[in-house]
């Protein structure tokens, strides 16, 4: 996957923002975790947002952690 720059510009102002979570739940889990499919992304898109949010982590810009409430 090649990296998206203005993606990760676009992560790092909502977290500089003060956005401090992020859900990322791909249309084909949504029915697994009980979210309804029009709240869910397309599974490109969570895989890419995900990969992002990783990278940012790697680079120490951020830290995140995930979690499952219900």
């Amino acid at each position: 996957m090649k990296r998206d720059m203005d993606l990760i510009r676009n992560l790092l102002l909502q977290i500089e923002g003060g956005k401090t979570s992020f859900q990322i739940v791909p249309k084909s889990h949504a029915a697994i975790f009980g979210i309804a499919n029009e709240d869910a992304m397309e599974d490109e898109l969570a895989s890419k947002m995900q990969r992002h949010l990783e990278l940012l982590q790697e680079a120490g810009l951020a830290s995140f952690f995930a979690t499952l409430d219900g």
